[in-house]
C-alpha cells in the first residue's frame, strides 16, 4: 500500500462495509450489503462509490463489488485490528460477545502503530475472542492466516518476527 496503512483511511461505516465484503469473498452485490447493514441500497451505493474512488474496491453497477489487492490488504488489517482490540477488552472482564460489540465502537481510534504495539505487549497472540459465525467457530479465533513464504515465524497480526518472542497460548490462559 502506498504510504502504508495508518488505520484512519476510511470512516468506521465504510470500514465495516470493506470488512463485510472481504468476509463474503469474491463479488458481493450492493443489495446484500444493504440488507446486512439494514440501510437503503442507495446509501450503500454512495459509500461504495467513494470506497472505489479510494482504490479499495472495483464497483460494477448492477453486478456488485470486488476488493482490489489494496482493498484486501486494508480489510485484513481492519479485521486484525478488530480482533486485537476485542482481545484486549476481553482481558479486562468483558464477555466475548460484549468485547466484540464494544471493539466495533472504538476500533477506529486505534492506529496501525498502536495496534502493532498492543500486539507486541500481548506477546503476539495467535487467537482472539471474536470472529465469524459463532455456531461454526470455537470460542477463540485464529488471527488471519498469513502465507508462509519463509521459515521465520511471523506474528499473524503485526508481521513481527516471532523467533525473538515466546508465544503463549491464549487457550491456556482462558482455560486455566
Amino acid at each position: 500500500m502506498q504510504g502504508g496503512i495508518t488505520g484512519q483511511e476510511l470512516s468506521s461505516k465504510k470500514a465495516e462495509y470493506l470488512k463485510y465484503i472481504h468476509m463474503q469473498g469474491d463479488v458481493v452485490k450492493t443489495t446484500e450489503i444493504a440488507a446486512h447493514f439494514s440501510v437503503a441500497p442507495s446509501t450503500v451505493t454512495k459509500a461504495l462509490t467513494e470506497i472505489a474512488k479510494a482504490g479499495y474496491i472495483e464497483h460494477t453497477p448492477y453486478h456488485g463489488v470486488r476488493l482490489t489487492s489494496r482493498g484486501t490488504e486494508y480489510a485484513r488489517f481492519l479485521i486484525r485490528r478488530h480482533r486485537i482490540v476485542a482481545l484486549v477488552l476481553s482481558r479486562h472482564g468483558l464477555e466475548p460477545e460484549e468485547a466484540c460489540r464494544e471493539a466495533r465502537k472504538i476500533e477506529q481510534c486505534f492506529s496501525k502503530d498502536l495496534t502493532d504495539r498492543m500486539c507486541t505487549s500481548l506477546g503476539h497472540p495467535m487467537m482472539s475472542v471474536c470472529g465469524g459465525d459463532r455456531a461454526r467457530s470455537p470460542l477463540l479465533r485464529v488471527f488471519w492466516r498469513v502465507p508462509r513464504v519463509t521459515a521465520k515465524r511471523l506474528c499473524r497480526l503485526c508481521g513481527k518476527n516471532l523467533d525473538r518472542y515466546q508465544i503463549r497460548s491464549e487457550i491456556d490462559e482462558v482455560a486455566g
